[in-house]
């Protein structure tokens, strides 16, 4: 699963066996990420 925080400017992904949390810094600092799609 797939997140973003507006507040934290990142998106995250969550393992959902274990809940495991990776955070994917965006290459713009502070650009406020809002959204994630889901792409092929």
């Amino acid at each position: 699963m797939y997140y973003a925080s507006l507040a934290g400017s990142h998106v995250g992904h969550i393992a959902t066996a274990t809940g495991a949390v990776t955070v994917l810094e965006p290459p713009t600092l502070g650009q406020g990420a809002r959204r994630v799609w889901s792409d092929s």
